[in-house]
């Protein structure tokens, strides 16, 4: 019997080419998983970063909306209250005017001003005379003799009802009322209207201010 004869160098290359082959085929599978791997983990990192930095911004964007919120209801507030505030003051001066014009209109009436100036006459005289003279100022209206009112005025008070030292002076400063000036300018008894309606006004305003506030 012959002998088996030993495999041929061809065979051997073959196998070495074969064994190169599946060693690199191996070889690059790894590397592809590795490479596949690490794409994936990078990605994931930047995912989580990107959904990080979203939350982040989302954040800070809600705490922005949330900060022009409140200031906007701030300043919403505030407007509401200078209104509320430039309303009450435009009531409070038109109340004002509305009282002064009444008391003006009612202290200007002759029969009250004759009234009125023979009760100021008779207490500057009383109090006041014996350290000088007293000028009861009226408003010009009310001393005119170039009207029918005036003469009337002047007729109804004549010169006999006042004690002597007591002047009628036409002032253009009073509109309603009266007030007493003593010698030397020295105010000392102010019933003209001015001083009536701000001593009305001082006293309502307190409860006008409160029906205003809705406190009433």
């Amino acid at each position: 019997m012959e002998p088996t004869p030993p495999a041929s160098g061809k065979t051997s290359v073959q196998d070495l080419i074969r064994r190169i082959h599946e060693d690199g085929v191996r070889s690059g599978r790894e590397e592809a998983d590795r490479i596949l791997r690490e794409a994936r983990e990078e990605a994931a990192t930047l995912l989580a970063e990107a959904r990080k930095e979203a939350a982040d911004a989302r954040r800070r964007a809600d705490e922005e909306i949330e900060r022009q919120r409140e200031a906007t209801l701030a300043a919403l507030k505030q407007s509401a209250r200078d209104t509320a505030l430039e309303l009450q003051g435009q009531v409070a001066s038109r109340f004002e005017s509305f009282v002064r014009r009444f008391v003006t209109e009612a202290t200007s009436d002759p029969d009250f001003l004759r009234r009125l100036v023979l009760a100021l006459a008779g207490r500057a005289a009383a109090e006041h005379l014996e350290s000088g003279g007293a000028a009861i100022h009226l408003p010009e209206e009310a001393l005119s003799p170039d009207t029918e009112a005036g003469r009337d005025f002047l007729a109804a008070l004549s010169s006999d009802m006042l004690r002597e030292g007591v002047r009628l002076v036409a002032d253009p400063g009073v509109d309603g009322g009266a007030k007493v000036v003593l010698q030397g300018d020295r105010l000392e008894i102010d019933l003209s209207a001015e001083a009536i309606a701000h001593l009305i006004s001082a006293r309502l305003q307190p409860r006008f201010r409160a029906i205003l506030e809705g406190l009433e």
